[in-house]
C-alpha cells in the first residue's frame, strides 16, 4: 500500500506516520467484506474519491472501499455520523492528518484509543 516513504515523509509528519499506517491497515480491514460503499449516496462518493487523491499525492494507494472506511473514521472522529467532504485533497489530508494526530496522542474517538 505504501509506495514511497521518502515521498510521504516530506509531506506528511514523521511523528504521525505510525498512526497513519495504523488507521489504513484498520481501513483497509474495516473494507474486508463491508458492502457500505455499495449504498453510499453521490456526495459521499466525491469524498471518497478526495480520499483516494489525498493518499495517492503522498504515496499511498488504496480502494475506494478503503477511502470509504477512512473517511467513516475522520467522521467518527469528530462525532459525526458522515462529516461534510472537503473541496480539495489538500483539504482532505489536512482532516486525516487531525484524525493521526488525535491517534498519536490518543484522544481519538475512533477506535484507537477506546474513547469512542
Amino acid at each position: 500500500m505504501i509506495s514511497d516513504r521518502d515521498q510521504i515523509s516530506s509531506m506528511f509528519p514523521t511523528h504521525l506516520q505510525s498512526a497513519l499506517e495504523q488507521l489504513v491497515k484498520i481501513a483497509h480491514q474495516n473494507a474486508v467484506g463491508s458492502d457500505e460503499i455499495s449504498f453510499a449516496p453521490r456526495d459521499e462518493l466525491a469524498t471518497v474519491d478526495l480520499v483516494v487523491a489525498a493518499l495517492a499525492g503522498i504515496g499511498i494507494y488504496i480502494t475506494t472501499p478503503c477511502a470509504f472506511q477512512i473517511w467513516l473514521l475522520v467522521s467518527e472522529n469528530k462525532q459525526a455520523h458522515w462529516l461534510d467532504g472537503p473541496d480539495t485533497s489538500h483539504e482532505t489530508l489536512a482532516f486525516i492528518m487531525d484524525l493521526c494526530m488525535d491517534i498519536h496522542k490518543d484522544k481519538d474517538y475512533a477506535v484507537f484509543s477506546g474513547m469512542g
